[in-house]
């Protein structure tokens, strides 16, 4: 009898292989960002908030052409969909669909959930 598991297609095996390493730069942007907002706070920023700032928008800079260079230097299966080549799609969709999250559940929040401060008193 044989397996009724069939082995991976060559595209998702390469991919697979990749995993691990985007699994790094993927925890490394969430560095940079995380160190970028802090160095934001409020308040005057002192030079090592200003080098911590700058360390980290080159970082994702590096991780932004990362993003549309790699694709082309190694094969990749082809696109389904035309905007799929676009460079950067990816970041694009992960940074329009992040803030689509966020307005609509602060409109959620807003108009269903929340309640006028008296609510309780009468």
């Amino acid at each position: 009898m044989r397996s009724p598991v069939r082995s991976l297609p060559p595209g998702v095996q390469r991919w697979a292989a990749r995993a691990w390493w985007l699994q790094w730069l993927d925890a490394l942007a969430a560095w940079l960002v995380v160190w970028l907002l802090l160095s934001l706070m409020p308040g005057t920023m002192t030079p090592t908030a200003s080098a911590l700032t700058a360390l980290a928008l080159v970082g994702l800079a590096a991780l932004a052409f990362c993003e549309i260079a790699v694709p082309r230097l190694f094969e990749t299966d082809p696109a389904h969909f035309w905007f799929e080549d676009i460079p950067g799609w990816g970041s694009i969709y992960g940074l329009v669909s992040c803030i689509a999250i966020i307005v609509v559940s602060k409109l959620l929040g807003k108009l269903w959930l929340a309640r006028p401060e008296n609510y309780y008193d009468s």
